[in-house]
C-alpha cells in the first residue's frame, strides 16, 4: 500500500479508499461509537480530524 503525506490528501481531488499515513496522533476524542483524531506527519500545520 502506498504512503501519503497528510498535506497531499487534504489537497487531493481524488478520493482514495485505502491509505497509510505515517505520523503521530496529537489528540483523540471518542464519541458515540467513533473517534475523532488529529494526526500530524510534519507536512502541514493545518488541523484535520477524521472519522476512524
Amino acid at each position: 500500500m502506498k504512503k501519503y503525506k497528510i498535506l497531499f490528501l487534504l489537497n487531493s481531488k481524488v478520493q482514495l479508499k485505502n491509505i497509510v499515513v505515517n505520523g503521530w496522533v496529537r489528540t483523540k476524542r471518542d464519541s458515540f461509537g467513533f473517534s475523532f483524531i488529529e494526526a500530524n506527519d510534519g507536512s502541514c500545520l493545518k488541523k484535520h480530524s477524521d472519522n476512524c
